[in-house]
């Protein structure tokens, strides 16, 4: 069980709260692996109610932008990829 920001309590495991109302996930927040809507966590978590898979609300976030972008524009998204990758590597130091 963990406090909600509005005092109430929720179980980890169901999502209910201690009275018995399901705490909504966000509709956005499915597992990757089992395509089924995650159930919040402990605060700032969500997690999949059938496997292990978690997410943090940040990185959901993240995952959510790069599908929308990847989703809107394959060939501009698979493009700054490419340029993201390639200014990264260029940072990196030579091993001798």
């Amino acid at each position: 069980m963990s406090q909600t920001a509005g005092g109430s309590w929720q179980c980890w495991t169901c999502g209910n709260t201690h009275l018995r109302a399901r705490t909504p996930a966000a509709a956005e927040v499915e597992c990757p692996h089992c395509r089924l809507p995650a159930v919040p966590g402990t605060p700032g978590w969500y997690r999949c109610s059938s496997c292990r898979w978690e997410i943090d609300e940040e990185s959901q976030q993240v995952y959510a932008d790069l599908v929308a972008r990847l989703g809107a524009d394959p060939d501009r998204f698979f493009a700054d990829v490419q340029a993201r990758t390639a200014h990264l590597r260029a940072l990196e130091p030579a091993w001798t």
